[in-house]
């Protein structure tokens, strides 16, 4: 049970509850139940012991054959809801200011998100900054990235749309190995899915 001022989890909840899972080809996990009012959010899931979370390998990044599992499972999940935002049945209130295709929170995507991105990346790696920035320092890769960032947004922004995850990352994705002949991946923690260009789900 989560008590908190936030977007995210009841953002899940409406993915969970309006996204007609049923006839997508990628892999959830099952929704027993769910529940949001006010500061309340509650979900049920099923147990995915029987799968490999990928976070033990959070740092190392992804294998070869993890990285082809992700990929699949994207392009059913893209494939499915492409353009269909605005077909009868479709859940469009299925948005946070993650995403950038919602009017309403494409300032503070702009102005927050993208910004302070940089500067945690940046601390994380420092190293790597250092490298790419060459005799200029990471500065030089800051200022670049700033420079760019309302292009970067607008290209997020245009269309076709689609359903997308908005945060693929190794601990996020439980893997199948033993399904043959590549395996498959079960996505997990919607909070921050939402519509917008399939670009947004392979930084």
């Amino acid at each position: 049970v989560h008590h908190a001022q936030t977007i995210i989890f009841p953002n899940e909840i409406r993915f969970f509850s309006k996204a007609r899972l049923e006839n997508c080809p990628a892999r959830f996990p099952v929704s027993y139940f769910n529940y949001s009012f006010k500061q309340t959010h509650f979900v049920v899931m099923e147990d995915l012991s029987f799968a490999r979370c990928g976070n033990g390998q959070q740092d190392g990044g992804a294998t070869y054959e993890e990285a082809v599992m992700i990929m699949l499972w994207l392009a059913r999940l893209h494939g499915h809801f492409w353009g269909k935002r605005e077909q009868e049945g479709s859940p469009r209130e299925v948005q946070n200011f993650f995403s950038g295709s919602d009017w309403k929170t494409y300032p503070l995507l702009l102005k927050k998100l993208y910004p302070s991105a940089i500067d945690v990346t940046m601390s994380a790696y420092p190293e790597a900054f250092e490298v790419m920035g060459g005799a200029e320092g990471p500065d030089k890769v800051k200022r670049a990235f700033t420079g760019r960032v309302l292009h970067l947004a607008r290209k997020l922004r245009e269309p076709p749309h689609t359903l997308c995850h908005g945060d693929v990352k190794l601990d996020n994705m439980f893997f199948l190995d033993a399904e043959k002949p590549i395996g498959d991946v079960i996505g997990v923690d919607w909070g921050v899915c939402g519509w917008s260009n399939n670009a947004s789900d392979l930084a």
